[in-house]
């Protein structure tokens, strides 16, 4: 199981320099949870709508609102997979960092977003093929 087969393609990029109120606006119009933001055109990381009213419930919300960039809330490093990538590498990333969701790329583009939930279909579908192969009595060969 690839990533790219289970991966969510819902997702907008936004350049870092984005304030936080420009931001949480686009997600709510898109109706998406996570961006991913752009440093110099190249991927830095992806940060959800929780991680910004995290960031504005630490201080005077109009402060933050009207000062503050996707640059105070983007993580200083990117966590992410690549669209052939197995998987397990993303569930594994997901539950050992505690992140909502991990960016999909494929070279330098980002193409995708795997959540949890995408894990779990994914698992759900594998455990079904591995019923029907046992029903069948072929589960050794799997």
């Amino acid at each position: 199981m690839i990533v790219r087969d289970w991966m969510s393609t819902k997702f907008v990029l936004l350049p870092i320099e984005t304030s936080l109120m420009d931001a949480l606006r686009f997600l709510n119009s898109k109706g998406v949870f996570l961006v991913g933001v752009l440093r110099h055109g190249h991927m830095a990381g992806a940060v959800t709508r929780s991680e910004i009213y995290e960031m504005l419930e630490s201080g005077d919300p109009m402060t933050l609102l009207s000062r503050k960039t996707l640059a105070c809330v983007v993580p200083p490093t990117a966590t992410t997979v690549f669209a052939d990538d197995p998987v397990e590498r993303a569930a594994k990333y997901i539950v050992e960092r505690g992140l909502p969701a991990v960016p999909v790329m494929d070279r330098d583009d980002m193409v995708g977003i795997l959540t949890p939930v995408d894990v779990c279909r994914a698992h759900c579908d594998m455990m079904g093929k591995m019923r029907i192969l046992k029903d069948l009595g072929l589960e050794k060969c799997a």
